[in-house]
């Protein structure tokens, strides 16, 4: 809105300023650490935000900026597999403030499931390749979490607690 500086001006209709999110997901395919999607009828540069299913939540893994009008536009997103079924989807935030979304794509992959030990720990859990991770308590609170392979549980107290590794969740011992 351009105005001089003695007028202040009062925007009547915020929603016609907003962005509309109009887009069609016209593919959608994922390959080796890889999600690529292809796009019509954009009618704004409003971001678009690749989400993979972990642990029983959607998750935020890329945001890029959107093309807009101009006919077809390609995305690529680098994506980290976790083993057997992962699931996609992508969305944009539309006039409303809400979110559209496309269909899901579910990916099935090769990758052998990633192990840990000890089962009984004392200071240092061990896993069989780097991963993201996160560690709760028996009561579902978040005590750490990182990516790498060897997880420090040396601060915790002794119990039970639960060990969210490549879209799995597991049960450790801390002595």
């Amino acid at each position: 809105i351009i105005h001089s500086k003695t007028c202040r001006p009062r925007v009547l209709n915020k929603d016609a300023l907003r962005s509309k999110s109009t887009f069609e997901i016209v593919s959608l395919k994922s390959a080796e650490n890889q999600l690529r999607f292809t796009t019509k009828n954009e009618t704004n540069e409003e971001p678009f935000i690749v989400e993979q299913f972990k642990n029983n939540k959607w998750v935020e893994v890329t945001r890029m900026k959107g093309e807009g009008p101009e006919g077809f536009n390609n995305y690529i997103s680098d994506v980290s597999h976790t083993s057997g079924l992962n699931k996609y989807r992508v969305k944009q935030r539309d006039i409303g403030n809400r979110y559209r979304y496309s269909k899901v794509l579910e990916y099935k992959s090769n990758r052998s499931p990633i192990t840990f030990y000890p089962k009984r720990v004392s200071n240092e859990i061990h896993l069989s390749e780097s991963t993201a991770y996160e560690v709760f308590d028996s009561f579902g609170a978040l005590m750490t979490k990182g990516v790498g392979n060897k997880i420090n549980v040396s601060d915790l107290e002794e119990g039970v607690y639960y060990l969210n590794i490549d879209n799995r969740t597991e049960k450790f011992l801390k002595k």
